[in-house]
């Protein structure tokens, strides 16, 4: 999967402060195929991901430390969503995935 940043759509100075806002910008930025092989993936496939979206994501939201309320929104999705996680980015991609998955992924048609 080759993620493209963010076409403009943030100011530089504000970025958005809720996991929701962040899942839903990645969601219009991913290409179809992309969205479709991610949709594809296993739980266990998300560590690739992670490392391809790991420096980006963080740049464009100001990820770790520069974006404490996005992060209090990690966290609290985290722990409603009962994720064993503790990286912001990490808890962002899987939110994305759950996502995508739910209306990308390939079914078998027979």
């Amino acid at each position: 999967m080759m993620f493209q940043p963010i076409d403009g759509t943030l100011d530089a100075f504000d970025p958005p402060h809720e996991i929701e806002e962040v899942v839903e910008l990645l969601e219009i930025d991913l290409p179809f195929r992309d969205k479709v092989v991610m949709g594809s993936l296993t739980e266990a496939d998300l560590d690739h991901v992670y490392m391809s979206m790991n420096q980006i994501v963080g740049k464009e939201f100001n990820l770790p430390g520069g974006n404490p309320k996005l992060l209090t929104s990690c966290r609290e999705f985290a722990y409603e969503n009962e994720y064993d996680l503790d990286d912001p980015i990490m808890i962002i991609v899987r939110s994305l995935w759950e996502k995508i998955r739910k209306t990308h992924s390939l079914k078998m048609v027979k």
